[in-house]
């Protein structure tokens, strides 16, 4: 990994205590009390529950000083089986053959294996193609390590409560209370919460055997038992001779703030006992704060590396099933198209289990998604009978290319005509969308910057109009002029006038999108900022930032200008950090629903289509990883049976989409386009 070469984050109370000794590259693992969400000084947020493993990767300058954190999850426990109330994750080691040792809060009933509070389970990753078994899509197998019934370990009060096993395979463990464990003589030895305990093994697993010994007694030093137990732990033999773990460096984290003999802080931090010298190392290992957590989050479980984990990839690359998804397309597109004799009711959404779409007339502003569907499987399949329907249910929209009335003929003729174009070079094709592009700019206000949405009142912009812009690129590239007489230039200036003033107006310092704007006509100022079709005024509808992400990735590419990739990066890197677990959003990414009839399929599918080619154009090669990643995780979702209709129970393919918040839970035109759009461009990635 390169050193990076940045400003200190904070005057960091951790460098100030052995700064020598800290590495200029650090991995820890993290768990924590409660579910919650950190970001690291790269933008990402990750999300975690309380059965999760983070790994924080920690950067120093010479002076060590903290100058970049970045988070990854590591560990899902809900994805092998740790789900429950009392199978929270409360101690941690990583072995050197890079599998896991974690205890539960409670009994944890995982495949295969049960396990108390006083036991340890071992967790061995599941490698498979490109994935490690680690990351969002964690799998493996579970076994039984320790039992520790077996060997004393039995009241409520002894359980595992933090957890390091040296490299001679001792494990030096603290319990969650007071209690006791046979001593060498037969002699019960006493612990408390504040206590460290080292049990040698003599036997391991199921039939645990060996010896208990008094390893650190918190309280000679100065934690009190209220408030400074120990329950996270990692010793540090590194600097040692391994068999002398008596003079090992101990890394704690207790269950509440402490101030022992020199040392202080929260029960987010880690603060450092020097074994040799007897006495706490002045300031912290590690600062919470820094690392990004918030004050109300408690260090459960902890190891710092390194690991063989520090650097294995933790990115999950899905098998998308995209020639099996178009095969069901091709079926069901071409099932409307048999039905229809006129080739003029667009198909636009429908209720669940509808075999049958509603249809618009050529009116409408989703009128040019299915011929648009339909150029799609021509591109796919290199077939005339798909050309031919396109061709035919396109010549039914050539009258909207002189409406001046609306903004929308990015999505009526962009997808019909110019994709028509792009795919045959068809110079009829290009004259109805150079004559289109110039009713567009009919509408485009120089005091505003911008093209008018929707008609009436002042002059209202919305954020989905950053895709109709394509489709004056595509002229401005063709000779194409304006309705005042202006030429390709000008075309083009429009455009990113338009995208400019988007992002000056619609974009928020987090990265989140206003949906309208409201500008005055005449000065150009900004009247009001509201939503039509999201939760609240300063909520986020999930399509609105989908349009977002998709429309200046789409500027970026045509301009060329770093302004618009730095907003495709903000825009993608909000929609990113703020997706649930299955990586498709709700109606509003504010919405206090959780469940699938209050999804939005269709900002998945327009984001997925956008972050793909954002990744392509990306010059930043880790961030271009991450964007294809969210992407393919996005579409991993929707190809699966929650989201994917296969059947002809339902005219379309994504179930589960929304127009407004907080949701109707239907199948959309439009979502299926860009769901199609996205399988093609991620088939075409290297």
């Amino acid at each position: 990994m390169h050193r990076p070469n940045r400003q200190p984050l904070v005057e960091c109370l951790e460098q100030r205590a052995v700064p020598a000794t800290l590495p200029l590259i650090e991995v820890v693992y993290l768990s924590l009390e409660a579910a919650g969400a950190v970001t690291g000084t790269d933008g990402v947020r990750v999300s975690y529950d309380d059965s999760d493993i983070l790994r924080t990767t920690l950067a120093r300058n010479e002076a060590g000083e903290l100058i970049d954190v970045r988070h990854e999850l590591l560990f899902d426990g809900s994805d092998v089986g740790l789900s429950g109330d009392g199978e929270d994750l409360d101690a941690l080691a990583i072995l050197p053959d890079g599998t896991l040792v974690i205890s539960t809060t409670g009994r944890a009933t995982v495949p295969g294996v049960t396990a108390e509070d006083e036991d340890l389970l071992r967790f061995t990753p599941a490698a498979a193609g490109l994935n490690s078994g680690l990351g969002r899509r964690t799998a493996g197998a579970w076994s039984l390590l320790f039992d520790g019934s077996d060997v004393g370990l039995s009241s409520d009060y002894e359980d595992i409560d933090a957890l390091s096993i040296l490299p001679d395979g001792r494990l030096v463990i603290s319990t969650l209370d007071s209690g006791s464990v046979p001593g060498p003589t037969g002699s019960g030895i006493s612990i408390r919460g504040e206590d460290l305990l080292v049990f040698t093994p003599t036997g391991i697993g199921p039939t645990t055997r060996g010896v208990w010994a008094k390893f650190f007694d918190g309280s000679n030093v100065g934690l009190a038992y209220s408030s400074e137990r120990i329950d996270a732990l990692d010793v540090d033999t590194s600097d040692i001779d391994a068999s002398a773990a008596d003079a090992a460096l101990l890394h704690l984290s207790t269950s509440g703030s402490f101030g022992a003999l020199g040392a202080s802080g929260q029960d987010e931090d880690v603060l450092t006992f020097d074994q040799a010298a007897g006495a706490f190392v002045p300031g912290l290992r590690l600062r919470g704060l820094s690392l990004g957590l918030q004050s109300s989050a408690d260090i459960d479980a902890l190891h710092i590396g390194p690991t063989p984990l520090d650097a294995v990839d933790l990115t999950y690359t899905p098998v998308i099933d995209v020639a099996g998804v178009l095969s069901v397309a091709q079926t069901k597109l071409a099932a409307h198209d048999a039905k229809s004799t006129t080739k003029l009711n667009y198909p636009s959404e429908h209720w669940p289990n509808s075999a049958t779409w509603m249809t618009t007339t050529s009116s409408r502003w989703e009128a040019g998604f299915y011929p648009g569907a339909l150029w799609q499987m021509f591109e796919h399949t290199g077939q005339a009978s798909w050309q031919a329907r396109a061709a035919a249910w396109t010549a039914g929209l050539e009258g909207r290319k002189n409406d001046t009335s609306t903004h929308d003929l990015g999505f009526v003729i962009g997808n019909s005509f110019g994709q028509g174009y792009r795919l045959t070079g068809d110079p009829a094709y290009l004259d109805v969308v150079l004559m289109a592009a110039r009713s567009l700019t009919s509408r485009y206000d120089p005091d505003v910057g911008a093209i008018r949405s929707w008609n009436g009142g002042n002059f209202q912009v919305i954020i989905d109009n950053l895709m109709n812009l394509e489709l004056l690129f595509l002229a401005a590239r063709h000779g194409g002029t304006t309705a005042s007489g202006g030429g390709s230039q000008d075309l083009y200036n429009m455009a990113v006038s338009h995208a400019t003033t988007t992002l000056a107006n619609h974009v928020r310092a987090n990265g989140s999108t206003y949906h309208v704007v409201d500008f005055s006509p005449t000065t150009g100022a900004v009247l009001d900022k509201y939503t039509a079709q999201g939760k609240s005024d300063e909520s986020t509808w999930a399509r609105g930032q989908a349009w977002a992400v998709y429309g200046f990735t789409m500027v970026y590419r045509e301009s060329g200008e770093a302004t618009f990739l730095e907003a495709a990066r903000r825009t993608a890197d909000y929609f990113l950090a703020n997706l649930p677990d299955d990586y498709v959003p709700m109606a509003d990414f504010q919405s206090p629903y959780t469940d699938l009839a209050h999804k939005d399929s269709s900002a998945a599918a327009i984001a997925a289509s956008g972050l793909i080619e954002l990744s392509q154009l990306e010059t930043d090669s880790q961030r271009g990883q991450r964007y294809r990643a969210g992407a393919a995780n996005m579409l991993d979702s929707l190809t699966s049976p929650t989201y994917l209709s296969r059947t002809s129970a339902n005219a379309g393919l994504l179930m589960h989409g929304a127009r407004t918040y907080p949701g109707e839970n239907r199948t959309y035109m439009f979502g299926d386009y860009y769901f199609l759009e996205a399988l093609l461009r991620y088939s075409k990635l290297p």
